[in-house]
């Protein structure tokens, strides 16, 4: 996908994940009670075989309960730190989108490098190897705010992942192939049969971030249902 196509696809993602986030916090919402209820039977099949009642640690509202934990972590701050915390945390998850990408000298952040960062497109800021230092860094709270940069470059990664040419993961090790781009550019594929949804830069990229906006306007709708 290209810069902008990105930051849309990842801003509906976002947005669809604090809705849903934010419904399942409510105990008494219909998304939580209808999750909660889920969850309880799913762990009472097994017990069930055994005689047993429904273990202890489920409780009576594990996915609100889960919701609001991951909530507090990811939102440490309240009242006018919150504010601030959260305006950075949109900044950096949209800087997170674009990193990747300073690789080509073609991309929105790439374009005003005063130099050309080494080595091929799509190698070693789209690798599993960036992607997991980055999330070592976020697991301190002292640097938590990173995880939103963390995110915005995962779900990147994750979306050209699928793309005609995807992504090496573990690049330069491994295989791997390179490919030419329209634009001149050379960019690093993955070799071998995987999930190919779109051509960067083809229609098939924009029926697939079109789809992708439908389900997310869909899923936010099915969160706040009363």
């Amino acid at each position: 996908m290209m810069g902008h196509s990105h930051l849309v696809a990842n801003g509906a993602i976002a947005a669809t994940a604090f809705v849903w986030l934010g419904a399942l916090r409510d105990q008494t919402s219909a998304t939580a009670v209808t999750s909660d209820a889920w969850i309880r039977e799913v762990a009472s099949w097994p017990t069930s075989i055994i005689g047993q009642g429904i273990p202890a640690w489920v409780g009576d509202h594990p996915v609100s309960g889960a919701a609001q934990w991951i909530w507090a972590w990811l939102f440490p701050h309240e009242g006018a730190g919150g504010v601030v915390y959260l305006v950075a945390a949109v900044l950096l998850l949209a800087l997170g989108t674009l990193v990747p990408d300073l690789d080509s000298k073609h991309s929105m952040l790439g374009r005003w490098l005063p130099f050309g960062m080494p080595g091929p497109h799509r190698g070693l800021l789209h690798t599993d190897w960036a992607l997991i230092a980055l999330f070592v860094v976020a697991l301190a709270p002292p640097t938590r705010l990173i995880v939103w940069l963390w995110l915005g470059a995962w779900l990147h990664c994750a979306m050209d992942g699928l793309s005609a040419s995807g992504r090496a993961r573990f690049y330069p090790l491994g295989r791997y192939r390179l490919v030419r781009l329209p634009s001149g550019e050379v960019s690093v594929g993955q070799t071998g049969r995987h999930v190919a949804l779109y051509q960067a830069g083809g229609t098939g990229e924009w029926v697939l971030l079109g789809g992708l906006l439908a389900a997310c306007a869909l899923a936010i709708a099915a969160a706040l249902r009363p």
